[in-house]
């Protein structure tokens, strides 16, 4: 990915993803109040890192491909844990590509 112009950095466990915040901000009210200092959690304003430590990488990376994209890839075996994680930082569409599946997904047989 072009890391060009990234203004501040988002933590997981081991990896580090270089973020747009304007971005994030347009589709997490969660990051707009992080990068709008409503929740002080960044010491350098001018290039903040969010910490999320117990978010895999590679859950959150689905959340940075709706952000960046407008859609990612949700399936039956990443829902369980992108559905609390888009809840948490509010990204509303993620939440519906999952209840989306999960509606998809359910069946008399496994509905208890």
């Amino acid at each position: 990915t072009n890391h060009q112009f990234c203004d501040g950095t988002v933590k997981c466990q081991d990896k580090i993803f270089p973020i747009h915040r304007i971005i994030l901000s347009a589709v997490s009210p969660y990051f707009k109040a992080v990068f709008t200092n409503s929740l002080q959690t960044c010491q350098n304003n001018e290039h903040p890192e969010v910490s999320l430590d117990n978010v895999p990488a590679d859950i959150f990376s689905l959340i940075l491909d709706y952000a960046y994209n407008g859609t990612c890839s949700v399936t039956v075996d990443n829902v369980e844990q992108l559905l609390p994680l888009a809840d948490h930082l509010e990204v509303l569409g993620v939440v519906q590509l999952c209840c989306q599946l999960l509606l998809e997904e359910l069946k008399p047989d496994n509905c208890l």
